[in-house]
């Protein structure tokens, strides 16, 4: 008995040449995949990195199975929209919890009296541009933002058309952000 040798396997070189073809093929096609990526989603690092996620995946599939590509730019498409949809999906599933949020309650005493003074006197100023409204806007303001209540249910309370119900709360909101700014 002669010594046996372990066996390694090793892509087949129509694969690899295949795969090179293809790597070619898929590049030209990245800028419009990214500016893809950037309309579904409207966040342009998201998109880089989503961009990434595709290749990745387009790639692994590559390698996994034979398959003649004829229209690999719609293929792409496929792939990062599925990306999108599986980040979206695990983004809902997982939020992100910012650090900074734990802050007072790892330290107490985090929150100096300075802060505390500067948030009362923006609620003493609130308060003030909120009594400036007349009672029907400041009724239509604090119903709308405060319980929830679409502008036909307001109108209708308020003896008003719908429209002038929205008017009145877009100018309430504009008649606060210029007193308190």
């Amino acid at each position: 008995m002669g010594s046996v040798t372990p066996r390694v396997r090793s892509m087949p070189e129509c694969v690899c040449e295949r795969t090179a073809d293809y790597q070619y093929t898929l590049e030209q096609h990245y800028e419009a995949v990214r500016c893809f990526l950037v309309s579904l989603c409207h966040d342009r690092d998201l998109a880089r990195e989503l961009t990434q996620e595709t290749y990745l995946r387009a790639y692994v599939h590559l390698a996994r199975y034979e398959r003649r590509l004829d229209q690999p730019r719609q293929w792409l498409f496929t792939i990062a929209r599925c990306a999108l949809v599986d980040y979206v999906r695990y983004s809902a599933a997982r939020p992100m919890i910012e650090l900074e949020c734990f802050g007072p309650l790892a330290d107490p005493t985090a929150c100096c009296a300075a802060e505390a003074a500067a948030m009362a006197d923006e609620r003493e100023k609130l308060a003030q541009a909120i009594n400036g409204l007349s009672a029907v806007n400041r009724a239509l303001l604090a119903g709308f933002h405060l319980h929830g209540e679409d502008f036909g249910d307001l109108a209708r309370r308020h003896g008003l058309s719908r429209t002038a119900a929205r008017v009145r709360v877009f100018r309430a909101r504009l008649h606060l952000r210029r007193r308190l700014s």
